[in-house]
């Protein structure tokens, strides 16, 4: 009985928690997939220290290659290449699909993402594909990823 009782109280006790370390709005980019990666970079290289370890913790520029795949909150940036720099807090895209849950997708040629701002600029031609219809948008959209999707502004 008692472990009945533990089991059901579990869930809630979960819902008395802070702000989760990864929330989705705050604009944290996660890369999932990518076939190669380089450090450009100085590397101090340790015998017990694997290449995923190594690529958690350096700061300098990680360039990833081949069917390369970033997450900012519900976002999935899908892409070619990528540069990103954690000093600089930027990432850079080429060869770009963005999509999200309910969202058009957007096809463009390179991606400027300020981590710090959360904010993005995507270089064209800027297309959205919708039900299979393609539409050009013009050369460069201004994109807000700071919410669980992504917003194209007006500038």
């Amino acid at each position: 009985m008692k472990t009945i009782l533990i089991l059901l109280l579990l869930p809630v006790a979960g819902y008395g928690q802070s702000k989760t370390a990864n929330n989705l709005a705050d604009g944290v980019v996660t890369c999932l997939h990518y076939d190669t990666a380089a450090v450009n970079g100085p590397v101090t290289v340790k015998d017990d220290v694997s290449e995923d370890d190594i690529l958690k913790t350096v700061k300098d520029d990680i360039t990833y290659r081949g069917n390369v795949e970033f997450k900012i909150g519900f976002t999935d940036i899908r892409c070619d290449e990528a540069v990103s720099n954690e000093n600089k807090k930027v990432l850079s895209a080429r060869g770009v699909r963005i999509s999200c849950l309910y969202y058009p997708l957007l096809k463009g040629d390179h991606l400027i993402y300020n981590k710090a701002t959360k904010q993005a600029v995507l270089y064209g031609p800027v297309t959205i594909v919708d039900k299979g219809a393609e539409k050009n948008i013009g050369n460069i959209a201004y994109l807000d990823l700071s919410h669980d999707r992504y917003i194209i502004n007006p500038k």
